[in-house]
């Protein structure tokens, strides 16, 4: 059984079945999308991608030092609603080795939710963004 996990991990056919986002919605009704909701949403979705270690097979991943950036207003480029790109970045520490980490989280307001989409990517974030080490310490 081990060895499926193991092998569906590297092969990366988890998806958001295998992670954890620390009981956090990691999708919003649009009725309800608030700035807080938001960005509590980023921050489940950041902390159970597997880039910021949600599918660490060393240790537990700890996000500290998390910072975020933005809106930045962009039409979506599937033609779905309007889109927000935000950029996180954090320092991840598994097994005791810090690693800077960084994303851009896309925003999609949809007419009937808000999906958050991450994407590895270089950026710093200039605000302080509590609600990710929250959600990692949770995981």
């Amino acid at each position: 059984m081990r060895a499926a996990v193991a092998v569906m991990m590297i092969a990366g056919l988890c998806g958001a079945g295998c992670t954890n986002s620390g009981g956090f919605p990691r999708r919003i009704a649009a009725a309800s999308a608030t700035e807080e909701n938001i960005r509590w949403a980023i921050a489940a979705n950041v902390a159970a991608s597997p880039h910021f270690g949600s599918m660490s097979i060393i240790g537990t991943a700890r996000l500290t030092d998390a910072m975020i950036s933005g809106p930045m207003r962009r039409a979506s480029f599937f033609g779905d609603g309007e889109a927000n790109s935000y950029c996180v970045s954090a320092t991840m520490t598994v097994a005791g080795i810090p690693q800077p980490k960084s994303a851009y989280a896309s925003v999609v307001h949809g007419a009937s939710a808000v999906d958050v989409k991450v994407s590895p990517g270089w950026c710093t974030g200039t605000h302080p963004f509590p609600e990710l080490e929250i959600v990692s310490s949770r995981r």
